[in-house]
């Protein structure tokens, strides 16, 4: 769900967009995005 929201997100803010807005988009906790995806290059 994270990464289908984050897509249009992308789209708008480029390299802009941030795990916190990508996690209030989705309605999930930040925290969630940090545990699925270990760094920033998954």
């Amino acid at each position: 769900m994270a990464i289908q929201t984050a897509i249009p997100l992308i789209a708008e803010y480029d390299a802009a967009v941030t795990t916190t807005k990508i996690a209030r988009a989705a309605g999930i906790g930040e925290g969630t995005i940090f545990r699925v995806f270990a760094d920033s290059t998954e």
